[in-house]
């Protein structure tokens, strides 16, 4: 996530300036969140979380903060780099997306009961049911010193109200993101959605989001349903 602003009760908006660390980047407002510890049935040994913000920001006398806005994913200026370059948390191997020669905004990946069906194709079987956010119909390619522009940002901005920070954390919903596919099923291609244009399972997902499928941002006729205030 990038762009983090809190708002206040005097109509301003005033960043976030995180703190440095294996997760978080200062200078270009950059954060990974991470709750994925490795302790179930997944693959590799046990590692750690980041399921928090912190940082700093200026509030002026009589100022409280009231809301809160945010954007997933890598912003355009870093998306497009030499991974193994990078500076954490963009040098993860799991988070870049070598066809797009780009990161993934959002990975959830998740095993349904039971297996996954392609109606379609009786041979088929999968176990894993994937959700990898990122840009797509990029052109050119940052690891040949190419600029590299994208047709569809997909990055969802959120946009939370009624955010006291010393009484309220913001509120995942897994289950209203995927609310309208069908984990147990998958058309065609990798199971899940990879946010391709014409990835049936994408649909339900990106009007979670409150993204637009076709153009890629986001789309103020849909609520995203997604984050919350708790």
């Amino acid at each position: 996530m990038h762009n983090v602003q809190l708002t206040t009760n005097l109509g301003n908006a005033r960043t976030l300036t995180l703190a440095a660390n294996d997760w978080q980047q200062s200078d270009t407002g950059i954060a990974l969140i991470d709750f994925q510890d490795k302790a179930d049935a997944c693959a590799g040994d046990t590692k750690e979380t980041h399921t928090s913000l912190t940082g700093q920001v200026p509030l002026a006398s009589g100022e409280s903060i009231t809301g809160l806005t945010f954007s997933i994913g890598v912003p355009a200026s870093e998306n497009h780099q030499n991974q193994v370059a990078a500076s954490t948390p963009l040098n993860l191997s799991s988070l870049f997306w070598s066809w797009q020669s780009g990161y993934k905004h959002m990975r959830l990946d998740v095993a349904p009961e039971g297996g996954i069906t392609r109606p379609t194709d009786s041979g088929f079987s999968g176990t894993t049911w994937n959700l990898h956010l990122g840009s797509t119909d990029c052109t050119d390619d940052a690891q040949n010193g190419d600029e590299v522009s994208c047709g569809r940002n997909n990055r969802p901005d959120i946009i939370l109200t009624d955010f006291d920070p010393t009484q309220n954390h913001v509120f995942f919903d897994y289950a209203a993101l995927v609310a309208g596919a069908n984990l147990s099923e998958d058309s065609a291609g990798p199971a899940g959605c990879m946010s391709g244009l014409t990835d049936t399972e994408c649909s339900p997902v990106f009007a979670a989001l409150g993204l637009n499928l076709t153009s890629g941002n986001t789309d103020t006729s849909l609520t995203q349903s997604v984050f919350s205030v708790r």
